[in-house]
């Protein structure tokens, strides 16, 4: 399921869950490094649920998903995970008979919810519908273990947000025009942040021995060497090509671009944007879009629903 890497030195876990790979600093002993993948192996491991199917309570879950959601996600955002659960367990006290079984979270028992949400914050519908979300994520956890059959809040609809934008992208009439305005070179530098969704510094910081051509990984850093942020993002295509026709003799320790400048008339904001907009539409979740880009608080990609098929 997991590996050890060791990079400069110190040891690093990789592991996948919830569909995702994900990398955790795990010390400079690797007898340790061994532990902590073990730890995680076992916090992540799904098969057939220790309980009968149906009897499954929702204090078992929501504790099994928080510390699922502490192995898998950054820390701020496992504390909003954890955060909604125990709001929800408040709420589902009062709705639901002892003992409090998890098959009976229904479609109906999460409309009163979203009621009761809607008469706690009035005049604030992004913070419910992001509760919403949260909860969802949680859901699909239970269907993962098998101790749900249906999301109760798949057909739940989110509350109407007056005033709701659209973060602005580029049209693909205005990015052929943009890019054939752009010299060559230009046109590279622009194609990862298009492509990869890196930003600017992410792309001068970006050496040869970060893109693995074999896995079709980027790998990026950020922060320095003793407390960098790492995540790995997929190597589109398009960029395959372009750093496989790039790298010719360059050593590990070379930097992709020698001579990196942004390209002038490119606004990174709404490229980047155009990349978020390209990932959501062919099927990625905003956790996947949150690990993608690297951002610590799920919280921050909320607003990029807008561009989900079902939004």
């Amino acid at each position: 399921m997991g590996k050890i890497i060791e990079i400069n030195g110190e040891y690093f876990v990789d592991f996948y869950g919830n569909g995702l790979r994900f990398r955790k600093k795990a010390g400079r002993s690797l007898t340790e490094a061994q532990a902590k993948l073990s730890e995680i192996e076992a916090s992540l491991t799904i098969t057939a649920p220790e309980v009968p199917p149906g009897t499954a309570t929702c204090a078992l879950f929501f504790d099994r998903f928080t510390a699922y959601a502490a192995q898998s996600h950054h820390s701020v955002t496992a504390v909003r995970f954890a955060a909604a659960a125990r709001h929800l367990g408040i709420f589902l006290e009062s709705a639901l008979p002892e003992p409090r079984y998890l098959r009976l979270v229904t479609p109906r028992i999460m409309e009163d919810y979203r009621q009761q949400l809607r008469a706690q914050h009035p005049g604030k519908p992004v913070l419910i519908n992001f509760t919403l979300y949260l909860l969802r994520e949680m859901f699909q956890y239970a269907l993962a273990l098998g101790w749900l059959n249906d999301n109760p809040l798949r057909h739940i609809a989110d509350v109407p947000e007056p005033g709701r934008r659209e973060p602005r992208t580029y049209a693909e009439s205005e990015l052929y025009q943009l890019r054939e305005s752009l010299s060559p070179a230009d046109d590279r530098v622009l194609a990862v942040t298009l492509y990869a969704g890196l930003m600017p510094d992410e792309v001068r910081a970006l050496l040869w021995r970060d893109v693995d051509m074999a896995e079709r990984e980027i790998e990026v850093r950020r922060g320095d060497a003793e407390e960098a942020v790492i995540r790995r993002v997929p190597l589109d295509v398009r960029l395959y090509e372009m750093f496989r026709e790039l790298r010719g003799q360059a050593k590990d320790a070379d930097p992709v671009f020698s001579e990196l400048r942004w390209p002038p008339p490119v606004n990174v904001y709404r490229l980047r944007n155009t990349f978020i907009r390209e990932v959501l539409v062919r099927g990625a979740t905003l956790t996947r879009l949150n690990r993608l880009l690297g951002v610590p608080d799920v919280a921050r990609v909320f607003r990029y629903r807008v561009f989900l098929p079902a939004a």
